[in-house]
């Protein structure tokens, strides 16, 4: 997370040479283009929650599958997307809620935007990120986000205007560019996916914001920022 690197080596570290913050860039159109890929209707139909990532156990997917757990009488289904480790564990725990048919394993597959782009709102669970490229990438198609506020990342992706060393802790906070709840709180993390699937002027809103903050990720615009930053340095 550049942001809070900067904000380390500042507070910390109290270095004081100018340096400029550039974030990972996303190919929209390239996600645009993937996105448009089918994919087994099934999957679908009903309103949708996904998630990508490996299945390791600092994404905690065992919080993500207890949150969904608290809204398993919604009319929905929750997409896994991906490989890992702790699969097996993850699939029992399904079990052990009795959500088959609700909570799904498709499989790790090398283009995840064409599950994205026909899902209707994404969750991350984690319980610490570096820089969430998932979360960039789920904005690059136009869902709205739910994200655990962990370090680091997501508070930078989804409430650009907030303290970076604000956590929120005991309720859900509903960002410029998507919503943050306490990390390892599945009770919260259920209230907000229960708040995006009943709230649609909420998750309309989201949707637009979303294509807005991806903007800020295209690769072309991290690619002007670092020739500005290149062509200073050289002014220098």
């Amino acid at each position: 997370n550049a942001a809070l690197i900067k904000h380390d080596l500042e507070k910390n570290f109290s270095v004081a040479t100018a340096y400029k913050v550039i974030n990972n860039p996303v190919d929209l159109e390239m996600i645009r283009m993937k996105g448009e890929e089918h994919v087994d209707d099934s999957l679908f139909g009903t309103f949708t929650f996904i998630s990508v990532g490996g299945f390791r156990p600092e994404k905690n997917y065992e919080l993500l599958i207890a949150a969904f757990n608290t809204i398993k009488d919604l009319n929905c289904k929750l997409l896994l997307i991906g490989k890992g480790e702790s699969e097996k564990k993850l699939r029992d725990l399904v079990k052990e809620f009795h959500l088959e048919s609700q909570i799904l394993f498709p499989g790790f597959d090398k283009n995840p935007y064409k599950f994205l782009s026909k899902a209707d709102c994404f969750v991350l669970s984690s319980d610490f990120e570096g820089f969430p490229n998932s979360v960039q990438e789920a904005l690059a198609c136009k869902l709205p986000v739910i994200a655990t506020d962990c370090q680091s990342g997501p508070r930078e992706i989804l409430a650009p205007g907030t303290n970076i060393e604000t956590t929120v802790t005991d309720d859900i906070e509903i960002g410029k560019y998507g919503i943050l709840v306490p990390v390892k709180k599945a009770d919260l993390l259920g209230n907000a996916m229960r708040l995006v699937y009943t709230d649609k002027g909420l998750r309309d809103m989201l949707k637009d914001r979303a294509a807005e903050r991806a903007a800020d990720f295209d690769i072309a615009v991290i690619a002007e920022k670092f020739k500005h930053a290149l062509l200073a340095e050289q002014g220098n």
